[in-house]
């Protein structure tokens, strides 16, 4: 006898998978994205990490503005933003409900309300939470009937909302796929019915699309296991996308270092010299102060004829950590389902780039410094060693030797990275390097027209002091690249952001330190400014540690310990 039991009836529903028939179409500038709507919620709109939609517009507040959904009902307020909600062209003072075809404006972006499409070919767009609600169903289906189910991540080099998700994704996947905005730079897909070869078929279909838009991705998929759960799975796919190497934060894989500064010349020329060797090297910097260039010269100076293995041991997992540096044998732990090679394999005959290696667990720290010093690893699981060839480069912004007196970090394991040190200073400490790496991604930011700068907009470089050194720069140009309307492709003055235009002249010059000074400086100043934007975070959060997590970029975990460190007062 047929059972009678639908596949509805083994999964638990929410008011964050039922949808209300309505769709939200996001336009920014010549980009239309369309998301589906809950049933019951609300959805902060806003350009800050702590929206729910968040959307990368001229003159949007962090938290703009709020959508009300109560089944047939949907309404949207204000927040206090500093440019106001208008709905239809008129400013709202109050909350106002909405009816099919209502246009809401926040900033440059508008939001249309719309009734969806039954016959729509597009897969559906989810914001976080719902995609998670989603994906627990998918995952109890699947588990139910036995079926084949696949979790993708793809992270952009840029905000979703600057290139044509939607329809991009209508041309590549199914109707029955569904894309999840995990946050601005991160979609989730999620591939019912097809396994871990086929889902990545399909997401690396969607990559060379983005790719060939001149849009840098990275991809991770990972597939639904016996007994796994949607947190599990969620987990190892951002566990997997933290372990694949990226485009540098400043350049391009095969372009030289942009470099002007005597003290940045000096430390690349000693930085070919060391190459040669097969010694370890630490390097030390602010975060985006361009270590990892210094790691790719490293390698590419070196001649190795493996690849470049990049890895960020702050973004792995605590549980994965081992399982992603040593790989594991099939049946080591609960989703195993298949042997795997870790990175310190995947970089034999290489170099293996470790960033923020003041963050791995002290366990990891022991078996990381047994590798260094004989150069094999275990997979979790096995019984044998497998001998591999990896020229190790690690980088921190914290201060090892610090760590190593509060127990930390092993002493052992810094006397085995110190063998070579280079001390990288921040943007603001060679100013020779600000106008030739502005010019230089002013030339990337557009391919289809060169673009350059004119003198106001370079002086108010030359003086601003990039907290976030390198990478700040380039997110500064590639902004002004979006907002340049001048014919003539001349960024000016009133493109750049307003706490650039407007920042005031440094005081003067002191005297020159002596070299080993410069490097204590420098290391206090990382001290310093990691404290400052702590600091900051901790007050625009309200001391919530979650929220200042996300604003700084961290995982929770490491900034707990931060603030720890620090003496700094947080709320749990």
């Amino acid at each position: 006898m047929r059972s009678s039991v639908r596949p509805d009836d083994h999964v638990p529903t929410s008011d964050h998978t039922l949808h209300a028939g309505l769709s939200c179409h996001v336009f920014i500038g010549d980009r239309a994205h369309t998301i589906e709507l809950p049933l019951v919620g609300s959805i902060v709109v806003g350009r800050g990490s702590e929206a729910d939609l968040r959307v990368s517009a001229e003159g949007v507040s962090r938290r703009h503005a709020i959508l009300k959904i109560d089944r047939d009902v949907i309404s949207v307020a204000d927040m206090g933003s500093k440019n106001g909600t208008h709905v239809n062209g008129k400013k709202i003072a109050s909350e106002q409900v909405l009816a099919h075809g209502d246009e809401i404006r926040v900033g440059d972006a508008r939001l249309v309300i719309a009734r969806r499409s039954p016959t729509s070919s597009a897969p559906t767009v989810l914001l976080h939470d719902a995609f998670f609600a989603r994906l627990r169903i998918e995952v109890a289906r699947a588990h139910a009937f036995r079926r084949e189910l696949t979790l993708a991540l793809v992270r952009l080099d840029r905000p979703w909302t600057d290139m044509p998700l939607t329809s991009a994704a209508a041309g590549l996947l199914r109707p029955t796929d569904v894309l999840g905005l995990h946050d601005d730079v991160t979609i989730e897909v999620l591939l019912p019915g097809l396994d871990e070869a086929a889902g990545t078929q399909a997401i690396e279909a969607l990559a060379r699309s983005a790719r060939d838009a001149g849009v840098d991705v990275r991809t991770a998929a990972v597939c639904l296991d016996r007994g796994t759960s949607a947190e599990d799975l969620l987990e190892w796919a951002v566990g997997k996308l933290a372990s694949v190497g990226g485009a540098s934060p400043s350049l391009e894989p095969n372009d030289e270092p942009v470099i002007v500064d005597p003290v940045m010349r000096h430390i690349y020329d000693q930085v070919k010299r060391v190459a040669r060797g097969a010694a370890t090297v630490l390097v030390i910097g602010e975060t985006g102060s361009g270590k990892e260039l210094v790691a790719r010269e490293i390698h590419r100076a070196s001649r190795r004829r493996g690849k470049l293995v990049t890895v960020n041991a702050a973004a792995l997992p605590e549980s994965l950590v081992e399982a992603e540096l040593f790989g594991h044998e099939r049946g080591a732990f609960t989703g195993a389902s298949a042997a795997r090679t870790g990175l310190f394999e995947a970089a034999d005959g290489g170099t293996l780039f470790l960033d923020e290696v003041g963050d791995l667990p002290l366990p990891m720290q022991a078996k990381l410094l047994r590798v260094l010093e004989d150069g094999t690893v275990r997979r979790v699981g096995a019984v044998e060693d497998r001998k591999v060839d990896v020229r190790v480069v690690a980088a921190t912004n914290a201060d090892l030797q610090q760590l190593c007196a509060e127990r930390r970090f092993r002493t052992d394991l810094l006397f085995r990275l110190n063998a070579c040190t280079f001390v990288v200073p921040p943007l603001r400490d060679r100013p020779a390097d600000i106008r030739p790496l502005a010019e230089h991604f002013a030339r990337r930011a557009d391919r289809a027209r060169p673009l350059t700068l004119s003198d106001d907009a370079a002086r108010a470089l030359d003086v601003y002091v990039f907290p976030g050194n390198v990478r700040e720069l380039r997110n500064v140009i590639e902004r002004a690249a979006l907002l340049c309307d001048d014919p003539g492709g001349v960024i000016q003055l009133h493109h750049l952001p307003e706490s650039v235009s407007r920042a005031p002249a440094p005081p003067g010059p002191a005297a020159a330190p002596s070299g080993s000074q410069r490097g204590a400086d420098v290391r206090q100043e990382v001290r310093d400014y990691e404290r400052e934007r702590i600091e900051q975070a901790l007050a625009a959060s309200d001391g919530n540690l979650t929220r200042a997590a996300e604003m700084l970029g961290l995982p929770r975990k490491t900034l707990a310990y931060r603030v720890e460190r620090l003496g700094l007062r947080a709320k749990r």
